[in-house]
């Protein structure tokens, strides 16, 4: 089943999006929002065709990619199909504090595959691909305690499970599976915006602002204090996600060509506040004065079913 789905092209010219934006800025929005509806379509498709036979889909992606509303919105789509679907993700199954690993600092390390109660993982998955009635892990990041969800789930034949974590492709999390029966998925932002030749914004700085502006709304935290874990993640990301991309044989790319004009009107204005501060940090800087080459684009255009909205609020697959 290898496929790769691609959304845009790997270079975005920033011309041509600031003239579609100029222009008709509903319709660049409704055409880009078309391309990754469309995606997830086939992604639900491949998933439905095999489900007899691999009823888990493991979807992977680096932190800021959409797995979760990518989750939510195969979930939602099999489900009208009459494909009986479910969202398991990864975070549930955590250790709590006092079995986790932990940083050089003392802090609790969530980056590390062996932050996953991988045994619980796998008695989870022997007792539900068995047919029997299985409590589902529920992991509470503010008391750090694991609970279970009120309605467990059972296995029947043609169901699928869609299992959302940023290890979810790691041979240590899939070997736990039994029979290993599964798809394996990826995605991650793959494309970046440029003037001519010039690079403007990368790859990992469109999730960098997926994660700032998102953290900054609903996690409590500062644009500065996202910043300064940023290094850490992407860290994490070479050890225990890169080296297991060829493991996937479904890719696709989750960049939204508008989003760089959207964040010009979210993001923008907050890393504007942080610039006059003597040790304002380099990278704040810097993406400011990239948004500033940007047309902005009013958040209302963007539809509570989009994949930003699991960043900038108001979606219909969280709630926040």
């Amino acid at each position: 089943m290898d496929r790769k789905f691609t959304a845009d092209s790997s270079h975005i010219d920033i011309g041509e999006l600031n003239r579609e934006a100029r222009l008709n800025p509903a319709a660049l929005v409704a055409q880009t929002e078309r391309g990754y509806d469309s995606i997830v379509e086939d992604l639900a498709e491949a998933l439905r065709l095999v489900r007899d036979d691999r009823p888990v889909i493991m979807l992977s992606g680096p932190s800021g990619s959409g797995k979760t509303t990518t989750a939510l919105k195969t979930e939602r789509l099999l489900d009208s199909s009459g494909c009986e679907a479910h969202v398991i993700s990864m975070d549930n199954f955590f250790y709590e504090p006092q079995n986790a690993p932990r940083k050089p600092d003392g802090t609790q390390d969530f980056e590390t595959v062996y932050a996953v109660d991988l045994d619980c993982f796998e008695d989870f998955f022997r007792s539900l691909l068995s047919g029997r009635e299985t409590p589902v892990p529920r992991f509470d990041f503010t008391s750090g305690r694991r609970t279970t969800h009120r309605h467990p789930l059972r296995y029947r034949r043609g169901d699928i499970f869609i299992v959302e974590g940023i290890h979810a492709l790691n041979p240590i999390v899939t070997g736990k599976l039994p029979g290993q029966n599964c798809s394996r998925a990826y995605i991650c932002v793959d494309s970046d915006f440029r003037e001519g030749e010039q690079k403007v914004l990368g790859r990992t700085d469109i999730r960098l602002m997926r994660r700032l502006i998102r953290d900054y709304k609903f996690r409590g935290s500062s644009l500065r204090r996202t910043l300064e874990m940023w290094d850490g993640v992407l860290a994490g990301e070479r050890e225990f996600i890169t080296p297991y991309i060829p493991e996937a044989d479904i890719r696709f790319n989750t960049v939204f060509r508008y989003e760089p004009a959207l964040m010009a009107g979210e993001l923008r204005p907050l890393l504007a506040g942080e610039l006059n501060a003597p040790d304002c940090p380099a990278k704040i800087a810097e993406l400011h004065r990239a948004l500033g080459r940007f047309e902005p684009l009013e958040a209302a255009l963007v539809p509570s079913t989009s994949l930003l909205r699991e960043f900038i609020g108001d979606s219909d697959y969280h709630e926040q």
